[in-house]
């Protein structure tokens, strides 16, 4: 029933995003850190890496199922491309699925964004990151610690910016 946006003279101010990527010594201290006394961030961090070492977003990565591992492989029809995927099962992501024997724990986008971010201060990703927004026209930098801006999304662009240093052709990464 709220209309205004319709209104010629509604504007849209845009912002970009300061997206913030791990690299390879950064995801494996998160790998590598023990959280057997914290499970729920012990799942999420799980998590995490099996988005970090497939490359697929949360809304895939989270839809996993026993019958998608074969022979070294996951196999996933991808939700937003419509796409069928096969991606080498990395030796960490083949851990975490025989720790779950096959089925990956479920939890909420929120929840999962909110949990990454203790879990990677946890693990000392706490470079100093400058982030620009825009108020009012104005623009305005901050400095924030690197944990605070890791989001489910960032396991992929974790993914994609390892592989593309490792001189990867990016046309394999496009789906």
């Amino acid at each position: 029933t709220y209309l205004d946006y319709k209104h010629k003279k509604f504007k849209v101010f845009s912002k970009t995003a300061d997206a913030v990527c791990l690299d390879e010594d950064e995801l494996k201290k998160i790998y590598e850190l023990d959280l057997s006394e914290k499970l729920h961030l012990d799942r999420v961090r799980d998590l995490f890496i099996v988005g970090a070492y497939t490359g697929l977003r949360f809304i895939d990565f989270s839809q996993i199922r026993p019958e998608n591992i074969s022979g070294g492989f996951i196999t996933i029809k991808t939700i937003k491309t419509n796409q069928n995927v096969v991606i080498p099962l990395h030796s960490f992501v083949k851990e975490i699925f025989l720790k779950y024997e096959r089925i990956l724990p479920k939890i909420s986008n929120q929840n999962f964004n909110y949990h990454i971010k203790e879990i990677c201060k946890l693990a000392g990703i706490n470079d100093k990151i400058v982030v620009t927004s825009d108020r009012g026209g104005r623009r305005k930098d901050t400095v924030v610690e690197k944990h605070t801006l890791i989001s489910a999304h960032t396991a992929r662009r974790s993914f994609i910016t390892v592989l593309f240093t490792k001189n990867f052709p990016a046309a394999y990464l496009m789906v």
